[in-house]
């Protein structure tokens, strides 16, 4: 049997500054403000990539491109993102990297109608994100499952953090990867209520950040697997940059030992006079056919921006590599 590790891919959603032009604080929901090297760096509110987590019952045809879960499966998830963000206004160019790793544990609490209830929990978040070479206090450096930060822009984010952890929600999906439902606990929403809205993920990890984050992330399989084994999915984005119609292609190549490799690409209809200038995007993706699940998936993506801030263009160029890992644990 293959090894039993899933991947998948994630979202940026897109922060709100009414002072600055939209893309200005890239990733605000994932990084304080005193993660930004300076006030110009731009923020990019497409939804890059949150999870690739299209959950599928059993079809008869087993090279059909559907999930094959059972109630009370079990599976230890991780998302990771890397990459960087550089601005540039005028001549100057400022470079922020970015490190992320968030940890999840996934329980199948029920299957039925061909939808799969999904509880999630939230088990660890590590983060890193600074100019390169900075090794000064400013940088961020946090792992949650740490227990000691004594200083600097980690300590702070460490305080905010730490309540999260446990984070629980149950989320719907069709057989084809189509998300019904996100609810979050009562007590746990009041929970979330009470942190203050600068916290990084916040908006995110709310029941309506992560219904909006999974259904612009989440890739579509076809009803049925065509002679040429390819299909295109379409999708609309509403950002703070406007609403973009993305559109992706997959080609899904013979099955082979059980195993079947998808390859996409990705593009975004946009205005050329907007502040979107380029979005592109590539991936492969691993379907264990026989099980209904996926191994690992990874995708690449680049994207540029330009919008005006006071007198000046800030043009913000995004490359970002994210890698979606799931292990079964029972």
């Amino acid at each position: 049997m293959p090894n039993r590790r899933i991947a998948a891919t994630r979202i940026f959603d897109s922060s709100q500054n009414s002072n600055m032009p939209d893309s200005i604080m890239l990733f605000k929901k994932i990084m304080p403000p005193t993660w930004v090297p300076g006030n110009c760096l731009a923020a990019v509110t497409m939804i890059c990539v949150t999870m690739l987590s299209h959950v599928a019952l059993a079809q008869n045809d087993s090279d059909s491109l559907r999930w094959r879960l059972n109630q009370g499966d079990q599976f230890e998830v991780s998302l990771l993102k890397s990459g960087n963000i550089e601005t540039q206004v005028d001549t100057r160019t400022r470079k922020v990297e970015i490190h992320s790793q968030l940890e999840f544990q996934w329980t199948v609490v029920n299957t039925e109608s061909a939808t799969a209830t999904i509880e999630q929990m939230l088990t660890r978040i590590k983060l890193q994100s600074g100019a390169p070479g900075d090794v000064s206090d400013h940088r961020l450096s946090y792992d949650s499952a740490n227990s000691v930060y004594r200083k600097g822009v980690s300590n702070t984010v460490a305080k905010q953090l730490k309540p999260l952890i446990g984070l629980t929600y149950q989320f719907v999906v069709s057989d084809r990867g189509e998300i019904k439902s996100v609810l979050l606990d009562p007590k746990q929403q009041q929970l979330l209520e009470t942190i203050p809205a600068s916290l990084p993920l916040k908006k995110l990890l709310t029941a309506q950040g992560q219904q909006a984050n999974l259904n612009a992330a989440m890739w579509v399989l076809p009803e049925t697997l065509s002679a040429d084994r390819t299909w295109t999915t379409q999708r609309l984005l509403d950002s703070d940059l406007g609403s973009f119609n993305r559109t992706t292609r997959f080609s899904a190549a013979p099955k082979q030992d059980g195993i079947v490799q998808i390859d996409l690409t990705t593009d975004v209809q946009h205005d050329a006079n907007k502040a979107l200038k380029m979005f592109a995007g590539t991936g492969q993706i691993e379907f264990y056919a026989d099980l209904g699940w996926i191994p690992n998936s990874q995708t690449t993506t680049r994207m540029i921006t330009e919008s005006p801030y006071r007198d000046l263009m800030v043009k913000t160029t995004v490359k970002m590599t994210t890698e979606f890992k799931m292990e079964k644990t029972n």
